[in-house]
């Protein structure tokens, strides 16, 4: 039976720790984790996600996957870690849910296999700050069979430990086309994901994007979303 698609709409004008927390090509992104998640038809689904402040997927996938979902929410920083705590309370969408004040890449490496159905990794950050705990979470196969990691990056090149990251990436795949820029970034997160998900794991979606369309001011974005078949 095919899987009926959903629309994500948000009237929210609330900013988390990154400015891109809102925009049509954002909510576009949303849409897709939703539908792929829906698409595992798994039960007793148990999702660690790192949130926005007012929980915009996570009531999304609440209100049209499953009213069985249980979130564990991650908040590093402590001014967003409080909004999230109010906004849940004053929700009219009471989601199940628990809350962790600190790294999501802590959790991460404390969990065990199996220990969720998915993994809502929306990081907005550059891949070379996040692929050790990435690849961790995949090695340790620590989502079930059917389950999903979404990975959403930011594909601009800054700071010494991403360019570590992107050129390492290049010398393991010397075949794809010297890139300049932003576009460097797409490719060597391919050849990351590639290489750790193995035969264990299906890369179902890839997604680049700015969140207001062409709007150069805008950063460029990229997500995917990993699904563990075996």
């Amino acid at each position: 039976m095919k899987t009926k698609t959903i629309k994500i709409q948000t009237k929210s004008k609330r900013k988390s720790t990154y400015s891109n927390h809102d925009g049509m090509y954002k909510n576009r992104a949303r849409m897709k984790i939703v539908n792929t998640i829906k698409e595992s038809n798994l039960k007793n689904r148990r999702i660690l996600s790192l949130p926005a402040d007012n929980c915009i997927i996570e009531k999304q996938l609440f209100t049209n996957v499953s009213k069985l979902i249980k979130f564990v929410l991650c908040e590093n920083n402590e001014q967003v870690y409080k909004k999230l705590l109010m906004n849940i309370v004053t929700s009219k969408t009471r989601i199940p849910h628990s809350i962790l004040s600190g790294s999501i890449g802590d959790e991460i490496y404390r969990s065990r296999e199996n220990d969720y159905t998915d993994l809502i990794l929306d990081y907005c950050g550059q891949i070379g700050t996040y692929h050790k705990e990435i690849e961790h979470a995949i090695k340790n196969n620590i989502v079930c069979v059917g389950g999903t990691i979404s990975m959403t990056f930011n594909k601009r090149i800054s700071g010494d430990t991403n360019m570590k990251f992107i050129e390492e990436m290049e010398r393991l795949n010397p075949n794809f086309d010297k890139k300049e820029g932003e576009n460097r970034t797409e490719p060597a997160v391919m050849t990351f994901l590639n290489r750790v998900c193995g035969m264990n794991y299906q890369i179902v979606e890839r997604y680049s994007y700015r969140d207001d369309g062409d709007d150069k001011k805008r950063s460029p974005m990229m997500l995917v979303i990993v699904r563990r078949v075996s």
